[in-house]
């Protein structure tokens, strides 16, 4: 990987010579010419990008002559897309025209490309930096409860009931932070505290297959955590959070007679140094929790660092450091007391976990056709259980995962684009519960865009890997993909989809040998991948009228998985547990989602998920699945105040394994999930105070309810938040 960097920055070197010119311009708003600050200007294709100032001003440096589509948006206004022809130094001037409704135009996981979100052949949903902000999240996956078609359990995602209950190990979403993979080097699962909220843009969701372009666990779906850009001038800002756990409504649930709490200290910083751009934030969580031995505490660092290089391309480095010191709560005693552990728990343990990277983000200009991105990382995760190393359950992990990838994008005309690559992953684990084992992955894929064809894009292409670990044999994968967009107009468009995915076991699937909260894990080294094949078609509708606009996302689904690994019980009698691949299923669904501005001012959104998940060795239920799901949201501006309302429903879960019986008391105990949150905040730079107050009620109706066998979900938390920012 290192002689391709050095190839890849040579030619680049060599190519800066080639004639080369600045355009600069001005992004405003259509209707009154103000400017329009923060608005982004992209070429489409390149790695080329620039974002306004305070006078809506922009400026691109050497920009290689030939035709590029310049991509200009901006959150609440329309995107554009126009063609534009560079022959010399140029000054520009983009209107663009507010909707009523505001949303995110531009999508980048798809395709790893940018696109306007009409263009996506996919459901793409996206959370932004303002929900998460208007909200007293202490992490960003706290908001995707509030996304169509994602169940969050714990630290598992499950997109359009892709996944069931795993134990904490193996994700069928694949997880990552600026298209940098983020999954552990030993479980494959995604840890959700590495990166403050502060320091994340937006989050983009991709449900359905994704192996194509994302390989491994890209089987259900992908989850892009995409950070802020560091900014040219100084700003900063703390966030100052506390709150209490209400008393619950049955007395033998009440484990203390104090107030447990909830404190949530956080930073932002970011400005231009000159040599380059950086962007600095922190989070520290003190959670006494609402349940007895759950306590835990938390911190983390994220910076991010980048350079323009002008003809060159530009580099971006990022690193993050968490550290988790938490009690090792397993299940309940039982439902009578569901906010203890079970009965002889030693209430004095507890465990240690971190987590370490630091990724590359570089961007090379080849040609005015040609544009390289090669993303490298390495990713530490280690856990501890303070025991004594000869106890039964004593539990020590050190696992790294390297990543290291490159990306061309190539341009033949206008209309059409090719994405090709390399990719190349190594995980490794030293474990007294998982050995000295390790597993290597490579990866090939291509894919060929024709925009503007007949009125439609089409993309197709595919990946292909070959994994090899320790003591298992060789896998051979090669994973399609198919994507048509039909655009009936600027505002309308239908999609179809179909592609495969596959996901390899995680080196704790295979290896995992653990005595843990009374289960055994034993070892399965014959694992094998497990694969899907999905299909969508969908539908996008903005009506952008005055009097009720509206934005209209409907989509019909089909998904199949074959060798799905499942934790099952080896014997009738002892909870011991074998990863294994177990299942056939298939699992038809329909979605849809609607957002909209009442009177112009009130923000309402409503996403509704069905889902028929079938077993297709008994003909059941699958397990662990939910069959419907609905989500509703309602924002109301009252001068500086701002008042959210958001609702989710989650269906009974149907059916579990009967074998749980064996260690988890009132396995069963599982009801329907009717969760509000609230939250009024009082923005007070209208008079000139650097201040924003926020109260929040999570779980505001006290509803009790477990996601988790054995787990009672948080209960209600009252918290009030203060910031400053400058």
């Amino acid at each position: 990987m290192r002689v391709i960097f050095i190839l890849i920055l040579l030619l680049s070197v060599a190519f800066s010579k080639a004639s080369s010119f600045d355009v600069v311009g001005y992004i405003l708003d259509s209707t009154n010419s103000k400017p329009l600050p923060g608005a982004t200007v992209r070429l489409e294709g390149t790695n080329y990008g620039a974002v306004a100032d305070k006078k809506g001003f922009f400026a691109l440096k050497k920009i290689p002559k030939g035709k590029y589509f310049f991509i200009v948006s901006y959150v609440g206004y329309s995107a554009q897309r126009v063609l534009v022809s560079i022959s010399n130094n140029d000054t520009l001037v983009f209107r663009l025209l507010p909707k009523i409704i505001r949303t995110d135009e531009l999508i980048v996981s798809a395709t790893k490309r940018i696109q306007t979100v009409q263009e996506v052949p996919v459901s793409v949903s996206v959370v932004p930096n303002e929900f998460l902000s208007n909200r007293n999240y202490a992490r960003f996956d706290e908001a995707l409860r509030y996304v169509p078609g994602v169940i969050v359990n714990k630290d598992n995602i499950n997109i359009r009931g892709s996944s069931g209950f795993s134990f904490g190990v193996g994700s069928r979403v694949a997880y990552l932070i600026d298209g940098i993979p983020m999954l552990s080097g030993d479980n494959a699962d995604p840890k959700y505290d590495i990166i403050p909220n502060d320091a994340v843009s937006r989050v983009e969701i991709v449900k359905g297959a994704g192996s194509g372009l994302y390989g491994s666990s890209a089987i259900g779906g992908v989850v892009n955590v995409l950070t802020r850009e560091p900014t040219d001038t100084l700003i900063y800002s703390i966030k100052l959070q506390s709150g209490i756990y209400t008393k619950p409504k049955y007395e033998q649930w009440i484990y203390t007679d104090k107030l447990t709490t909830k404190t949530v200290v956080s930073g932002f910083a970011s400005s231009d140094l000159k040599l380059f751009r950086f962007l600095a934030s922190f989070n520290f969580v003190n959670d006494e929790s609402y349940r007895q031995f759950d306590k835990s505490t938390r911190g983390n660092l994220f910076v991010k660092l980048n350079r323009n290089l002008g003809t060159y391309g530009k580099i971006t480095l990022l690193g993050f450091y968490s550290t988790d010191k938490r009690n090792d709560w397993v299940y309940w005693n039982s439902l009578d007391s569901a906010t203890r552990p079970p009965t002889g728990t030693d209430l004095s343990r507890y465990l240690i976990s971190s987590k370490a990277n630091l990724s590359l983000d570089a961007k090379f200009i080849f040609s005015p056709s040609t544009f390289a991105n090669l993303k490298s990382s390495i990713y530490n995760t280690s856990l501890e259980t303070k025991l004594d190393p000869s106890h039964r359950e004593y539990r020590k992990t050190d696992a790294y995962s390297f990543n290291n990838e490159v990306q061309f994008n190539t341009h033949f005309g206008n209309n059409s684009l090719l994405t090709y690559g390399i990719s190349v992953t190594n995980n490794f684990v030293n474990s007294n519960i998982y050995g000295n084992n390790k597993q290597n992955l490579f990866s090939a894929f291509a894919q060929l865009e024709l925009t503007r064809f007949w009125n439609s894009t089409i993309n197709f292409g595919g990946r292909l890997d070959i994994e090899k670990t320790d003591s298992a044999k060789q896998y051979i994968e090669f994973s399609p993909k198919l994507g048509i967009t039909h655009f009936i107009d600027k505002e309308k468009s239908i999609r179809f989809s179909v592609g495969r995915g596959f996901r390899s076991p995680s080196l704790a699937e295979r290896f995992a040998s653990v005595k843990y909260g009374g289960f055994e894990v034993v070892p399965n080294f014959d694992l094998k991948p497990e694969v899907s094949w999905s299909a969508e078609l969908g539908t996008l509708l903005e009506f952008d009228t005055p009097v009720l606009p509206v934005i209209l996302d409907f989509s019909v689904f089909y998904s199949y998985y074959n060798d799905l690994i499942e934790p099952t019980f080896k014997q009738e009698t002892r909870p011991i547990i074998i990863f294994d691949n177990i299942t056939r299923a298939q699992i038809w669904g329909s979605e849809i989602s609607l957002k909209t501005m009442i009177f112009k001012k009130v923000f309402f959104q409503l996403g509704a998920t069905f889902l028929e998940p079938k077993d297709l060795k008994d003909m059941q239920v699958l397990k662990y699945r939910s069959k419907f799901s609905l989500i509703a949201s309602l924002g109301v501006p009252l001068g500086i105040f701002t008042t959210n309302f958001d609702f989710r429903y989650i269906s009974k879960i149907v059916r579990v394994d009967e074998m749980l019986r064996l260690q988890v008391p009132d396995y069963d105990a599982l009801v329907p999930i009717y969760v509000l949150d609230f939250t009024i905040g009082c923005d007070l730079t209208k008079f000139r105070l650097p201040l924003n107050l926020q109260l929040s009620i999570q779980n505001a109706l006290d509803y009790y309810y477990a996601e988790m066998v054995g787990n009672l979900a948080p209960t209600r938390l009252v918290s009030f938040r203060i910031q400053y920012s400058k």
